[in-house]
């Protein structure tokens, strides 16, 4: 209601007031999923997941250059451009007439009038067995939800449409929430209603569970690490199936290593201990539990870190109905006001600045600033003519 009643009297005061809210730097953004929105975008677009990726993980744990294709991959599938429902601004806009696919996702107010809409629909007795939703239906209904609100006219609605005149407005639509989740995680979400309310009242479960989702395998995690004198720098934790842990190092200064199961070790707590006097160290000690290791500065130095291990990972995570499925994809935005003449700071991402950026003393500080254009960088507007990228 706050962001109609600012766009009625930026109606009415007329273009030449000036904006006393841009000096109070207010970053308020409208919700990302209303009624109205979701009907003009539609059901939200599905993620498409690479099902051949998990047998890529040997690959992908040696390989930069193939880390790298693959994220760029799933970028591109979620900036993938999605229509509009709306056949009134596929008209007027033509191939412009889209949303990248994230900005089509699922946010706090469809997550509400799903969910409300299909527990209502339970009855008594099926609220009270905690029966199953149709998730599908309830999306399918969501889109089209305005049909059944009064408070939307069909004339109201054709103004509404009309008023988006440019393509800054028309991103607007998606609106400025800061999380969106795709179908195959808000579905999953909404379906396990029942051991998240029970969650609500049990115990905080354990930090670190044991059942494993998938057959062991053997990994080896890599980390180029330097270490300060006397500094204690912790690593971990791995979580390790059964069978051997084996850490090494090789590098150069006088580095301790410590390793131990359960919590990070200290020089005075540890199961395992290689204190020569140089950096290259092996430690191992039996896995089945999360596994820290420290590494102690008796001078400064530097050295590669390897930690072979058996995986286990969880199957079954204590509040939702089994793992999430592989088109379950959540993102979060950062969005900034855009105002006159503010500008946004930029980071170096060179390879030796990133080395640095990476160790763990160091600070992700800017490198600079830049005023991109909505060219440069994504650009909505809000109906209240608020701008956001």
């Amino acid at each position: 209601m706050r962001v109609v009643l600012l766009g009625l009297c930026a109606a009415a005061c007329g273009d030449n007031v000036v904006d006393k809210t841009a000096a109070c730097r207010l970053g308020t953004a409208a919700s990302a999923s209303t009624i109205e929105d979701r009907y003009v975008i539609g059901e939200a677009a599905p993620y498409a997941p690479d099902l051949a990726l998990a047998a890529r993980d040997g690959e992908l744990e040696q390989s930069i250059a193939a880390r790298r294709q693959a994220a760029w991959q799933i970028v591109e599938r979620v900036l993938a451009p999605v229509p509009f429902s709306e056949p009134a601004l596929v008209q007027r806009f033509g191939v412009d007439a889209s949303l990248p696919a994230w900005h089509s996702w699922y946010a706090k107010d469809d997550f509400e009038r799903v969910f409300k809409t299909l527990y209502r629909d339970l009855g008594p007795e099926g609220r009270a067995a905690r029966a199953p939703l149709d998730v599908t239906a309830g999306f399918a209904a969501n889109a089209v939800a305005l049909d059944d609100d009064p408070a939307w006219s069909p004339q109201r609605y054709d103004d509404h449409v009309a008023g988006i005149d440019t393509l800054d407005k028309l991103a607007g639509i998606g609106g400025a929430s800061r999380v969106g989740y795709s179908p195959g995680a808000m579905g999953h979400l909404i379906q396990s209603y029942a051991k998240q309310d029970a969650c609500r009242t049990a115990a905080d479960p354990d930090r670190f569970a044991f059942d494993p989702v998938r057959e062991p395998h053997a990994v080896t995690q890599r980390e180029a690490l330097e270490v300060g004198e006397c500094e204690l720098r912790i690593v971990g934790p791995v979580q390790a199936g059964r069978g051997d842990v084996v850490v090494t190092t090789t590098g150069e200064g006088d580095l301790d290593l410590y390793v131990r199961r359960g919590a990070p070790p200290t020089t005075e707590n540890f199961d395992c201990r290689s204190d020569g006097d140089a950096a290259d160290e092996a430690c191992s000690l039996a896995g089945e539990g999360p596994i820290y290791i420290a590494l102690f500065g008796a001078t400064a130095g530097r050295a590669d870190l390897e930690i072979a291990y058996v995986t286990e990972d969880v199957r079954d995570p204590a509040c939702l109905d089994g793992e999430l499925p592989r088109d379950a994809v959540v993102i979060k935005a950062d969005w900034r006001r855009q105002f006159t003449g503010e500008v946004l700071p930029t980071y170096d991402t060179s390879a030796s600045a990133m080395a640095n950026h990476l160790r763990g003393d160091a600070v992700w500080s800017a490198g600079g600033e830049a005023d991109p254009s909505p060219a440069e960088i994504y650009t909505i507007e809000l109906p209240a003519g608020l701008r956001f990228r």
